[in-house]
């Protein structure tokens, strides 16, 4: 396991999590090289930040209205910044293309070869007939220079009745998925409650992702879903999110928030949070990540029954082979034991699944941690390479 220092921990977080990040949207399968950072001016915060796979163009949110011309709504824009040309676009436009949206913008997720950029907007102009009153979620094509409603109704024209947020896009931009109020967007929401949808883009048709064992909605008699964590395999067959549902399985009677997968062409859900010999985790779990095949999830769990020999009720980050049906413990000590002397989460995996990223407060991962055990516990970010046990 490699360790970052404290000192460069900020620096070192935003390298390996932003390779990390490609490869896991699938937009390399190999070491992709950041670039180093460049600093530009801006009237306000920026952040929120996503990449293409060639580290060329960089998708952000911010209110600054210094970035382009026409950004006159006083609130938050989606812009790309192409580092080859030193141009920053305004990706939030309204639909005659002369100045920015006249609502806020956020949350961008960017296509591997940065042409398209899903984002959500409250702005009622960057389409036509945007009557809703609600934030909807859109796909910029920056090429064609074209901004299509993602989260449409039924009738493939109006949107949906209710809020529309969180995107999240296939590297090939083709699916995109979201998280909807709304009840008009697929057949059979019934639930009167957040859901999870995916939009396919070239066929046109939205499927509803979070539907429980007997293909209903799945809030209907269970708990919420967590989308602000969701995640999308490269060919939107899986999805993997957060529910505290008890009827998205058979038998989910532990009462507490448990990672999932939607297997979208078997219209099954799977337990993610589970350990190797089928007992499911005895505490929350949450924050999965995927690879680019679906196969391999991260995730966080401070449950104690994941793994053997783990005596601390402490969050940890384990990996689930949905294939071999194994969960092993990512966030191990040193010499190999299952209780490190502290938190571990966020988990970040390679598009292969061979490498997690994540964060800790545990002194005793690697061996250079060499903070006091008395101090204060200070943040880092380590790797684990899964193949070779390091």
């Amino acid at each position: 396991m490699k360790r970052f220092s404290k000192l460069q921990m900020t620096l070192a977080a935003q390298l390996v999590l932003a390779w990390l990040v490609v490869s896991e949207n699938g937009r390399a399968a190999q070491t992709v090289p950041v670039p180093a950072f460049t600093v530009e001016s801006a009237a306000a915060d920026c952040h929120d930040a996503g990449v293409s796979a060639d580290g060329r163009l960089v998708v952000f949110v911010s209110r600054a209205d210094n970035l382009v011309r026409n950004d006159s709504n006083g609130t938050f824009d989606v812009f790309v910044r192409d580092r080859t040309l030193g141009k920053t676009i305004l990706v939030s436009v309204n639909r005659d293309g002369t100045r920015s949206g006249n609502g806020a913008s956020l949350a961008a997720s960017i296509s591997a070869d940065g042409r398209f950029v899903a984002l959500e907007s409250s702005a009622s102009d960057l389409v036509a007939n945007d009557t809703n009153n609600a934030a909807d979620v859109f796909v910029r094509d920056l090429v064609a220079g074209t901004t299509t409603l993602v989260s449409v109704a039924l009738d493939g024209v109006s949107p949906g009745n209710q809020a529309s947020f969180w995107p999240v896009m296939t590297p090939d931009g083709r699916f995109v998925l979201f998280e909807s109020r709304a009840s008009n967007l697929a057949l059979n929401d019934l639930n009167n409650a957040s859901d999870l949808f995916v939009r396919d883009l070239v066929s046109g048709v939205t499927t509803l992702v979070t539907r429980d064992r007997f293909g209903s909605a799945s809030a209907l008699g269970g708990g919420p879903v967590f989308a602000d964590t969701a995640r999308i395999s490269d060919d939107g067959r899986w999805v993997a999110f957060t529910s505290a549902a008890s009827n998205l399985i058979a038998n989910d009677n532990n009462q507490k928030s448990d990672v999932f997968v939607r297997d979208l062409l078997n219209r099954t859900n799977i337990l993610v949070s589970v350990a190797t010999n089928g007992i499911s985790a005895n505490n929350n779990s949450s924050n999965p990540a995927m690879s680019a095949d679906g196969r391999y999830v991260a995730f966080q769990s401070p449950a104690n029954n994941l793994v053997v020999n783990n005596l601390l009720v402490t969050s940890n980050v384990y990996v689930r082979d949905l294939v071999a049906r194994t969960t092993a413990l990512v966030s191990v000590n040193q010499t190999g034991g299952f209780n490190p002397t502290n938190s571990s989460f966020g988990p970040v995996i390679s598009a292969d699944g061979r490498y997690v990223a994540f964060q800790s407060l545990a002194n005793d991962l690697v061996s250079d941690d060499n903070l006091p055990t008395s101090a204060v516990p200070a943040l880092d970010v380590f790797v684990r390479d899964l193949q070779m046990g390091t």
